[in-house]
């Protein structure tokens, strides 16, 4: 999926739709996990997240990867009003999370904010698998993403949003996958478990820590 043609306006786009919530979701765990040293970001978008961590952060190694060279150029203005400091130890990568050969682990953090909702099944699998191989042995994910609720009285007003998102998505990106998949299956098969759970808009949001 590549997000140049929205780029500009995802910001307001998704604050439209969800408020401030996206923002609280993603930003929750930072504090918690500034201590990483070696870091992966799958798919940060405008930078946001980015920005935010490697203020929190300063010492960290950080590889953010994108397929959106225009979010990429945002990413980029944001590390660059944090001053020269910050910007040390950043790479911007553009390209294809499930297929580049430019990471340069092992990670002892990978952060996967609103970015596993892209991917269907096969292609969690080749990602949580490509990426074992990259990462420490004692290593950590931050998941936040989307979940329909179990409550069946909110659950068809969350599934009817989620269907528009994901045709939103595919008419202005080319998103293929159409549908929320549970990658947690794939994150326990190669050692990982859940030691953290924050969830906002009973459970439609959710933001996950996984160890190893």
């Amino acid at each position: 999926m590549n997000c140049d043609s929205i780029a500009s306006s995802y910001r307001w786009i998704e604050y439209a739709v969800f408020g401030p919530y996206l923002e609280r979701a993603r930003f929750h765990w930072i504090d918690d996990l500034a201590d990483a040293k070696n870091v992966l970001i799958l798919g940060d978008g405008d930078g946001r997240f980015l920005a935010r961590y490697a203020a929190a952060n300063p010492g960290a190694r950080i590889d953010s990867v994108d397929l959106s060279g225009r979010m990429l150029q945002l990413s980029e203005r944001r590390l660059t009003k944090l001053g020269a400091g910050s910007r040390r130890g950043i790479r911007l990568i553009y390209a294809d999370a499930l297929s580049t050969d430019r990471l340069d682990g092992p990670y002892d953090l990978v952060i996967a904010n609103f970015f596993l909702d892209c991917l269907d099944h096969a292609e969690h699998d080749r990602l949580i698998r490509n990426l074992a191989g990259e990462m420490a042995l004692e290593a950590r994910w931050l998941v936040t993403d989307f979940r329909i609720p179990a409550a069946p009285k909110r659950a068809w007003v969350f599934l009817m949003l989620t269907k528009i998102m994901y045709f939103f998505f595919h008419a202005l990106t080319g998103l293929q996958n159409r549908e929320l998949v549970d990658f947690s299956p794939n994150l326990i098969r190669a050692g990982f478990y859940r030691v953290r759970q924050r969830t906002w808009l009973f459970g439609y949001l959710f933001s996950d820590v996984w160890e190893r």
